[in-house]
């Protein structure tokens, strides 16, 4: 996973610098090696944006988006990709247990490898899907916060990189997000 990780981060890097001088969002280093971030910054555009936090809450449509991105962020997959997965995976099965030759144990064997190897690519999106997550709760001045678009997402990723901001404060920031939304989750669910 960490290898992942490393590598959207390095194509963002490459991907999202446009100016010389790098800012940061990134204030100080809080406890357990978390950092603190600024709760506004502003955009190339002009435009204001604001660092929601968990005790703030996101909108029934942004939970959805999270998931979905979640999701894909851990298998560097799209929700299609991961669906005709399970599907080829089940239809080899099927066909080895059936016995009806179409597909041997070697077949699974080499599906399970592919999809390994999905893991271990980085992504074909335009952005990594860690900036695609921050755009979940880093809201934008003017933007409807009861609904997430991958547009205006895609808009906001263009806006910070035009910016100079550092692609690795996204990456803690996301990271730090979801450290917290489970912290924050486990203390009020506990058992």
């Amino acid at each position: 996973m960490a290898d992942i990780f490393k590598q959207q981060f390095d194509k963002a890097r490459e991907t999202y610098f446009k100016v010389d001088q790098v800012k940061s969002i990134r204030l100080t280093k809080g406890e357990g090696n978390e950092f603190r971030f600024a709760q506004h910054f502003q955009g190339n555009s002009g435009k204001m944006y604001k660092v929601k936090t968990i005790d703030e809450g996101i909108t029934f449509d942004r939970w959805n988006a999270y998931e979905k991105l979640a999701i894909m962020f851990k298998y560097n997959a799209s929700l299609q990709q991961l669906m005709d997965n399970n599907q080829k995976s089940i239809d080899i099965c099927d066909s080895i247990f059936l016995g009806d030759g179409k597909y041997s144990s070697k077949h699974l064997v080499q599906h399970i490898m592919s999809i390994a190897d999905g893991l271990k690519s980085t992504t074909e999106s335009k952005y990594s899907k860690a900036l695609l997550f921050c755009t979940i709760f880093i809201i934008r001045e003017d933007e409807d916060e009861t609904t997430w678009d991958l547009q205006i997402a895609h808009e906001k990723i263009e806006d910070w990189a035009d910016s100079g901001y550092d692609v690795m404060d996204f990456f803690f920031l996301s990271r730090n997000f979801g450290l917290n939304w489970g912290r924050q989750f486990r203390s009020d669910h506990p058992g």
